[in-house]
Order: structure tokens, then sequence, then C-alpha cells
């Protein structure tokens, strides 16, 4: 059975975001990157908050908002049979 991983979240302020994440999902602050980006984790599921600057390998703009969700699955196979 497929299940999230991680989430990566685009934001105009990542600081702010990062606190909400933690105060509000009670997620713990485990990296700050040189890049600006802040990832959390509440031991099971990673987020991490990406600055909108950094823009998409095409050179298009980057908006706010999830940009991009990671699953795991136990059997690759089985799994996209299942989907």
């Amino acid at each position: 059975m497929p299940k999230i991983r991680h989430i990566a979240y685009r934001a105009a302020d990542v600081e702010a975001m990062a606190n909400f994440f933690a105060n509000s999902l009670e997620m713990e602050i485990t990296q700050r990157r040189k890049n600006g980006a802040i990832d959390l984790s509440d031991g099971t599921i990673n987020i991490t908050v990406l600055p909108i600057r950094i823009t998409s390998p095409d050179g298009e703009p980057v908006r706010p908002g999830i940009d991009h969700i990671g699953f795991t699955v136990e059997d690759e196979a089985a799994a996209g049979k299942s989907l």
C-alpha cells in the first residue's frame, strides 16, 4: 500500500510557513538548507518548505503551495498493479 513520505511546499515566507507547520502540526525543524529551504518531520512524514525564488527547471515562475508529494511503497510492482 503506497504511503505519503514527504510533501514539498513552496512559500514566499519560508520561516513563517515552517513555524506554522511546527506549531500547528507539532513537527520538528530538522534542517535549514543553504538554498533557504527548511525541512520538518513528525517522525513519519516530512515536509520541506521551499522558497519561491527557486525556479523550475524550465525557467517558468513557481507559485506558492504544494510543489510535489513523495510516496513510499514496500513492493513497487504490486503498488503499480493496484493503481
